[in-house]
């Protein structure tokens, strides 16, 4: 149990960094919610998979996939440079992700995943609607 631990820690170290240092730049209120859903949905998939595992166990290697999905997340987050029009899409690929990860493991065999599937995708398609709610307030804001 404490060697997964040390891990979400420095995730959520991390994570928390990103949360402080945008929401210090960005005053848009929804922009704040949309990065705090995209956390809580990257912090509860890190912990499922690593505590105890979606695919069997947590000692289970398909899992693994899961955390490709975090890091398409991370990777399109850095690309966008945070901006909520980047981040709209980053999220929306993240849930894309999070299907196919869905698709492989039910057509493998290894398990049928839908629920959580389900709700994993409802937190990273809520995350991608706030950003573009901050997107249409800013293109509002500049007519």
């Amino acid at each position: 149990m404490l060697s997964y631990l040390v891990p979400l820690l420095v995730l959520a170290s991390v994570l928390f960094g990103i949360l402080f240092a945008t929401s210090k730049r960005k005053k848009h209120q929804t922009y704040k919610y949309a990065i705090g859903v995209a956390i809580l949905a990257a912090l509860l998939l890190f912990w499922v998979t690593g505590a105890v595992g979606i695919i069997g166990s947590e000692d289970n290697d398909a899992n693994l996939m899961y955390h490709g999905i975090l890091g398409i997340g991370l990777i399109g987050a850095v690309i966008s440079r945070f901006r909520p029009e980047g981040m709209a899409l980053a999220m929306t690929v993240t849930a894309g992700a999070q299907f196919i990860v869905f698709v492989v493991a039910w057509a493998a065999g290894w398990a049928f995943t839908g629920p959580i599937t389900v709700f994993f995708m409802v937190l990273w398609l809520r995350s991608a609607w706030l950003f573009r709610q901050v997107e249409a307030d800013h293109a509002s804001a500049n007519e």
